[in-house]
Protein backbone atom coordinates (compact mmCIF):
# COMPACT_ATOMS: atom_id res chain seq x y z
CA UNK A 1 0.00 0.00 0.00
CA UNK A 2 1.25 3.49 -0.84
CA UNK A 3 1.16 5.20 2.56
CA UNK A 4 1.92 8.58 1.04
CA UNK A 5 -1.50 8.61 -0.67
CA UNK A 6 -4.17 7.44 1.71
CA UNK A 7 -7.83 7.85 2.61
CA UNK A 8 -9.15 7.61 -0.93
CA UNK A 9 -12.68 8.96 -1.02
CA UNK A 10 -12.67 9.65 2.67
CA UNK A 11 -15.73 11.36 4.08
CA UNK A 12 -15.90 13.70 7.03
CA UNK A 13 -19.30 14.22 8.60
CA UNK A 14 -20.55 17.24 10.47
CA UNK A 15 -21.41 16.94 14.16
CA UNK A 16 -23.65 16.47 16.02
CA UNK A 17 -26.38 15.01 13.79
CA UNK A 18 -24.26 14.12 10.76
CA UNK A 19 -26.60 15.92 8.38
CA UNK A 20 -24.05 16.22 5.59
CA UNK A 21 -20.71 15.04 4.34
CA UNK A 22 -18.22 17.92 4.09
CA UNK A 23 -15.43 18.30 1.53
CA UNK A 24 -12.71 19.41 3.90
CA UNK A 25 -12.14 18.74 7.58
CA UNK A 26 -8.79 20.12 8.63
CA UNK A 27 -8.91 18.91 12.23
CA UNK A 28 -9.65 15.31 11.23
CA UNK A 29 -6.97 15.38 8.51
CA UNK A 30 -4.33 16.67 10.93
CA UNK A 31 -5.44 14.22 13.63
CA UNK A 32 -5.12 11.31 11.19
CA UNK A 33 -1.66 12.47 10.09
CA UNK A 34 -0.62 12.91 13.73
CA UNK A 35 -1.73 9.35 14.49
CA UNK A 36 0.12 7.95 11.49
CA UNK A 37 3.29 9.87 12.37
CA UNK A 38 3.33 9.38 16.14
CA UNK A 39 1.29 6.32 17.06
CA UNK A 40 1.62 4.04 14.05
CA UNK A 41 5.29 4.71 13.36
CA UNK A 42 5.22 5.92 9.78
CA UNK A 43 8.37 7.91 9.01
CA UNK A 44 7.30 9.72 5.84
CA UNK A 45 7.88 13.46 5.67
CA UNK A 46 4.40 13.95 4.30
CA UNK A 47 1.09 12.29 3.51
CA UNK A 48 -1.32 13.16 0.73
CA UNK A 49 -4.95 12.50 1.63
CA UNK A 50 -7.38 12.15 -1.26
CA UNK A 51 -10.57 13.92 -0.25
CA UNK A 52 -13.70 15.36 -1.81
CA UNK A 53 -11.87 18.71 -1.91
CA UNK A 54 -8.91 17.21 -3.77
CA UNK A 55 -5.47 16.19 -2.49
CA UNK A 56 -4.64 17.47 1.00
CA UNK A 57 -0.94 17.35 1.83
CA UNK A 58 0.26 17.24 5.44
CA UNK A 59 3.97 17.92 5.93
CA UNK A 60 5.82 16.92 9.09
CA UNK A 61 8.76 19.02 10.24
CA UNK A 62 11.74 17.75 12.25
CA UNK A 63 10.44 19.49 15.39
CA UNK A 64 7.12 17.61 15.15
CA UNK A 65 5.03 20.48 13.82
CA UNK A 66 2.69 19.71 10.93
CA UNK A 67 1.45 21.87 8.07
CA UNK A 68 -1.72 21.26 6.03
CA UNK A 69 -1.81 22.68 2.51
CA UNK A 70 -5.34 24.04 2.01
CA UNK A 71 -6.98 24.40 -1.41
CA UNK A 72 -7.88 27.90 -2.62
CA UNK A 73 -11.59 28.56 -3.22
CA UNK A 74 -12.01 32.11 -4.47
CA UNK A 75 -15.54 33.46 -4.20
CA UNK A 76 -17.40 35.20 -7.01
CA UNK A 77 -19.42 38.39 -6.41
CA UNK A 78 -23.15 37.72 -6.62
CA UNK A 79 -26.52 39.25 -5.82
CA UNK A 80 -27.27 39.23 -2.11
CA UNK A 81 -30.08 36.78 -1.27
CA UNK A 82 -32.77 38.29 0.95
CA UNK A 83 -32.49 35.29 3.31
CA UNK A 84 -28.82 36.10 3.97
CA UNK A 85 -29.63 39.69 4.94
CA UNK A 86 -32.43 38.46 7.22
CA UNK A 87 -30.38 35.54 8.54
CA UNK A 88 -27.41 37.68 9.57
CA UNK A 89 -29.48 40.60 10.82
CA UNK A 90 -26.94 42.95 9.21
CA UNK A 91 -26.39 44.63 5.88
CA UNK A 92 -23.30 43.22 4.17
CA UNK A 93 -21.15 45.66 2.20
CA UNK A 94 -20.43 42.92 -0.33
CA UNK A 95 -21.57 39.38 -1.01
CA UNK A 96 -19.90 36.54 -2.89
CA UNK A 97 -20.58 32.85 -3.46
CA UNK A 98 -18.18 29.94 -3.30
CA UNK A 99 -18.88 26.63 -1.59
CA UNK A 100 -20.08 28.86 1.23
CA UNK A 101 -21.72 32.28 1.11
CA UNK A 102 -19.46 35.14 2.10
CA UNK A 103 -20.79 38.42 3.46
CA UNK A 104 -18.46 41.32 4.15
CA UNK A 105 -19.05 43.82 6.88
CA UNK A 106 -16.99 46.91 7.63
CA UNK A 107 -15.80 46.36 11.20
CA UNK A 108 -14.80 43.68 13.68
CA UNK A 109 -17.44 45.09 16.04
CA UNK A 110 -20.16 44.31 13.47
CA UNK A 111 -18.93 40.72 13.17
CA UNK A 112 -18.90 40.24 16.94
CA UNK A 113 -22.38 41.76 17.28
CA UNK A 114 -24.06 39.40 14.80
CA UNK A 115 -27.01 37.50 16.22
CA UNK A 116 -27.78 35.13 13.37
CA UNK A 117 -31.18 33.62 12.68
CA UNK A 118 -30.05 30.04 12.11
CA UNK A 119 -33.40 28.86 10.72
CA UNK A 120 -33.22 31.50 7.99
CA UNK A 121 -29.54 30.82 7.23
CA UNK A 122 -30.39 27.12 6.88
CA UNK A 123 -32.62 27.96 3.88
CA UNK A 124 -29.72 29.29 1.80
CA UNK A 125 -28.37 27.35 -1.19
CA UNK A 126 -24.77 27.09 0.07
CA UNK A 127 -24.11 24.87 3.06
CA UNK A 128 -22.55 27.67 5.11
CA UNK A 129 -22.14 31.40 5.50
CA UNK A 130 -18.95 33.29 6.32
CA UNK A 131 -19.19 36.80 7.76
CA UNK A 132 -15.90 38.71 7.64
CA UNK A 133 -14.41 42.18 8.17
CA UNK A 134 -11.00 43.78 8.70
CA UNK A 135 -9.68 43.07 12.18
CA UNK A 136 -8.81 45.69 14.78
CA UNK A 137 -5.50 44.07 15.75
CA UNK A 138 -5.22 41.36 13.07
CA UNK A 139 -5.66 41.16 9.30
CA UNK A 140 -9.30 40.04 9.39
CA UNK A 141 -11.96 38.42 11.55
CA UNK A 142 -14.68 35.98 10.57
CA UNK A 143 -17.53 33.85 11.82
CA UNK A 144 -18.81 30.73 10.07
CA UNK A 145 -22.41 29.53 10.25
CA UNK A 146 -23.61 26.21 8.80
CA UNK A 147 -27.00 25.43 10.35
CA UNK A 148 -28.16 23.69 7.16
CA UNK A 149 -25.72 20.86 7.93
CA UNK A 150 -26.22 20.79 11.70
CA UNK A 151 -23.49 23.24 12.78
CA UNK A 152 -25.03 26.54 13.91
CA UNK A 153 -21.61 28.20 14.34
CA UNK A 154 -18.15 26.73 13.88
CA UNK A 155 -15.46 28.88 15.53
CA UNK A 156 -12.53 27.31 13.67
CA UNK A 157 -13.16 25.90 10.23
CA UNK A 158 -10.43 25.36 7.67
CA UNK A 159 -12.85 25.32 4.76
CA UNK A 160 -13.74 28.96 5.48
CA UNK A 161 -10.04 29.87 5.32
CA UNK A 162 -9.93 28.39 1.80
CA UNK A 163 -12.33 31.19 0.78
CA UNK A 164 -11.11 33.95 3.09
CA UNK A 165 -7.40 33.70 2.29
CA UNK A 166 -7.76 34.39 -1.46
CA UNK A 167 -10.20 37.21 -0.73
CA UNK A 168 -8.09 39.02 1.87
CA UNK A 169 -4.80 38.37 0.08
CA UNK A 170 -6.09 40.52 -2.79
Amino acid sequence: MDWQRINRHNGWFTPPKKKAEVDLCDHATLATAFTLFTKLGYNEEHFVFDSKSGPLTVLRFADGRMQLDFPSRPAIPATLPVALFKGLGATPKFYAKAEANRAGLETQTEILALKPDFATLATLEQYGTIATAPGDDCDFVSRFFAPRVGVPEDPVTGSAQCVLTPYWSD
